[in-house]
């Protein structure tokens, strides 16, 4: 893995902070703590330990910084301020960077095309009775969907962990295949079914390192549909595919801090967004700021819409129900 650049609103922790890596585009960065350190694992992953947001995607709107092993947090001493021609020598840097790293997403994307590891899950999930369990306690029923999907079944997946030193963690996982919005699939989700120290925000990792944004694409048979349901998160969004049960409708499952990029990319005229309960309002602002031009409504729910699902048992008329109470903002 190749050392990224600090963004200049974290000039204060350079040379402090070692291994950084550019987590999401423009938004999330992570390296070692200035307390406590970190190092590279045996095989080579960054520790990702520290994890640092610029004011425009941190949740209250200030540059911050902040150690899952130690729980130290960072603040700039000095309050930012926009250097034009500092931060256009940070963005060339940067796009000479990013043009290295495609070689080695290109290479990532290889071997995942190349090895079909969701197929090898998938084989597993349709001989596992806890992995066939798993899906169906997840509100995933039948076998049908299973396989189109392809979703699947690891029982001894091994995660590694930097908290001050590299720990192995083998837990079993469901696996999901993650896609572009052409429908391409460019990752495979992992969700540990024991995480680690029982903590879920280690629940999730990907298979890959590839450094591309990936979604879950419900309708595979009609990838473009004038209106797209938005969730957030792989099941939810096979939970209400399954339950809105419209072969004209998509549903799209958003990673937890979706590009706008990536929202402005869906091609549908009308979105139905449908948050978590505890999503910040700075995000459902975002969601909408990048469905500029759309009819955009919105279903408040309160529970997660999965949760939602499984509680009342929802059926095709539930989610239509739904549908014609959803509140339109523009």
């Amino acid at each position: 893995m190749r050392e990224g650049i600090l963004h200049p609103e974290f000039a204060d922790l350079q040379g402090k902070v070692h291994y950084v890596v550019e987590r999401i585009r423009g938004k999330q960065w992570s390296s070692s703590c200035p307390q406590c350190g970190g190092e590279p694992h045996m095989h080579g992953e960054f520790p990702d330990r520290f994890v640092m947001y610029p004011a425009s995607s941190s949740k209250h709107g200030i540059t911050i910084g902040w150690c899952r092993a130690c729980n130290y947090k960072w603040f700039p001493t000095h309050e930012y301020k926009l250097d034009p021609e500092k931060l256009e020598l940070w963005r060339q840097d940067r796009i000479r960077r990013l043009e290295q790293d495609l070689a080695e997403t290109q290479k990532a994307l290889g071997f995942l095309r190349d090895e079909h590891k969701w197929q090898k899950y998938y084989a597993n999930l349709t001989e596992n009775q806890m992995g066939q369990s798993a899906w169906i306690g997840a509100g995933i029923l039948e076998e049908f969907w299973w396989n189109e999907w392809q979703l699947g079944y690891d029982p001894e997946h091994v995660f590694w962990y930097d908290r001050g030193v590299w720990q192995k963690h083998v837990t079993p996982t469901m696996t999901i295949p993650v896609r572009n919005l052409q429908g391409e699939i460019i990752n495979i989700k992992h969700r540990a079914m024991n995480p680690y120290m029982d903590d879920n925000a280690n629940r999730y990792r990907m298979e890959y390192k590839t450094g591309l944004e990936p979604c879950f694409i419900g309708n595979l048979s009609q990838l473009e549909c004038d209106t797209t349901w938005l969730v957030e998160g792989e099941k939810k969004a096979a939970c209400t595919f399954i339950g809105v049960d419209r072969p004209d409708h998509q549903v799209i499952g958003l990673p937890k801090s979706p590009s706008e990029e990536l929202v402005r990319s869906i091609p549908s005229k009308t979105i139905i967004y449908v948050p978590d309960p505890d999503v910040e309002p700075n995000m459902k602002r975002r969601i909408l700021s990048a469905c500029k031009g759309k009819e955009f409504r919105v279903i408040s729910l309160p529970d997660k819409i999965d949760d939602w699902a499984i509680r009342v048992s929802a059926t095709k008329q539930h989610f239509t129900s739904l549908l014609s109470s959803s509140r339109r903002i523009v």
